[in-house]
């Protein structure tokens, strides 16, 4: 027996899903095409303190003990980005958090992390009060002022333009685009090694607090920079951030000026030589997944909190004949689809349970009926039409976007437009195609 769902019981869905759905598909990890019941790659090598480490000597032991004497503890500066950010809770979080933690286990020194500005982080690098950085890009003019280790995280690069403003290759079109880019930073020459000469302008800015102004008063049309630094931009409604092309990665050492501290770097590099990058690949992995959790959490309203907190499980009707969307494959005795895939998604991101009420045989017409009487609260798919405007709630940002096609014998010969008036055809009832077909062809 199926309980109808109240309209403003399931409402907060619909900012949740708005925000989820924005949110996964900017997010999609890369994935491999195989099983995963192959290993492809050996363990991670997790060292927790030096005479793990192959090649360690008692020459770099005591150099380690006498920094320990030295310093007692070493200050760790990032900006503020995805990698050290402030969680609801007012603490510390990141990859750069996690980094510091390991590091102190390895050398029984304790690493500090700390936030700083991009020209106050240089600066500290300088004069001493700061040991160590995560930020830098090794390049040959940078190896001449820091001690650096060879790659510990790579990080995209991204586009940052205001969301209504005139595209790209439109403006490139009548003049060269103007391009900001963090003064000092890597990025300008890994960008403009892959854009043609003299198609764009540099303009070059203080720190990232400056990107917004110079983009809303047209000194620059894209801001470029890594994709950590998205969380500047998350009190922005109308910032769209997209990939660089061709994709272009730029990688970050572990860095100090303090020559006293080369020790510590020439460790490191034997950990990443031994195994060790897998393991802070895995590390920075889990810290992204934080952060995408402390992303979507901090847009939700109270309200929505509520309902996640309060919610038992969310009914939901599947067409098990919907395919890629949603189906069921009789052959291997299982669901299947893009937005079941979607569903699980959002469950991991917000703890919703989706449970499915309707059985393999079900017809579509009947799922759609259990919806109308809120014996249901959501269906994975519906298309938008005007008779159904009023009558359920729509989420704002579409899943996914489909195609209609004519499917016919290969004996049947290929049509113009004007020979569809002409043809028998057929549209499944209860469904969207008779009004979309009946809208272009009237006659």
């Amino acid at each position: 027996m199926f309980t109808k769902i109240s309209d403003v019981m399931i409402r907060p869905l619909k900012k949740i899903f708005c925000l989820v759905f924005s949110f996964f598909f900017v997010c999609l990890p890369l994935h491999g095409c195989g099983g995963t019941d192959k290993i492809f790659f050996a363990e991670p090598v997790i060292f927790t303190s030096l005479d793990e480490i192959p090649g360690i000597t008692a020459e770099d032991i005591a150099a380690v003990d006498a920094l320990a004497v030295r310093y007692g503890s070493f200050v760790y500066g990032m900006p503020l980005s995805a990698e050290l950010y402030t969680d609801e809770h007012g603490n510390l979080n990141g990859f750069t958090v996690l980094m510091c933690e390991w590091l102190s286990v390895l050398f029984g020194i304790k690493f500090e992390p700390a936030l700083f500005e991009w020209l106050d982080l240089l600066d500290g690098l300088e004069t001493g009060a700061v040991s160590f950085t995560g930020e830098l890009t090794k390049t040959p003019a940078r190896e001449l002022i820091y001690n650096m280790t060879s790659t510990i995280a790579t990080r995209s690069v991204k586009i940052y333009r205001l969301a209504d403003s005139v595209p790209l290759w439109e403006i490139s079109a009548s003049r060269p685009l103007r391009c900001g880019f963090i003064k000092n930073s890597a990025t300008l020459n890994i960008v403009s090694g892959e854009m043609a000469p003299d198609s764009y302008e540099v303009v070059e800015l203080d720190d990232i607090n400056q990107v917004y102004g110079a983009l809303a008063s047209g000194k620059i049309d894209a801001f470029y920079y890594s994709a950590v630094m998205e969380i500047h931009f998350a009190e922005y409604d109308n910032i769209v951030i997209s990939d660089f092309y061709p994709l272009t990665f730029m990688s970050v050492s572990l860095s100090t000026q303090d020559a006293a501290l080369s020790p510590v770097i020439e460790i490191v590099e034997k950990v990443l030589n031994n195994g060790g990058l897998h393991y802070l690949a895995d590390m920075y992995n889990e810290a992204r997944g934080e952060y995408r959790l402390f992303k979507l959490h901090s847009r939700f309203t109270d309200e929505e909190k509520e309902f996640i907190q309060n919610s038992v499980y969310i009914p939901v009707g599947v067409d098990p004949a919907n395919y890629p969307g949603c189906f069921y494959d009789f052959r291997e005795g299982e669901w299947g689809g893009i937005f079941l895939d979607v569903l699980d998604e959002v469950s991991l991101l917000t703890g919703l349970e989706f449970r499915r009420v309707n059985d393999e045989f079900t017809e579509w017409a009947v799922i759609y009926s259990m919806l109308e009487n809120g014996q249901v609260a959501l269906v994975p798919e519906l298309t938008q039409t005007a008779d159904r405007q009023d009558r359920f709630i729509w989420p704002d940002t579409p899943q996914m976007t489909e195609y209609y096609v004519l499917i016919s014998h290969l004996d049947f010969p290929d049509l113009e437009y004007n020979e569809i008036l002409y043809a028998r055809v057929g549209l499944a009832q209860n469904t969207i195609f008779p009004a979309v077909f009946k809208k272009w062809f009237p006659d």
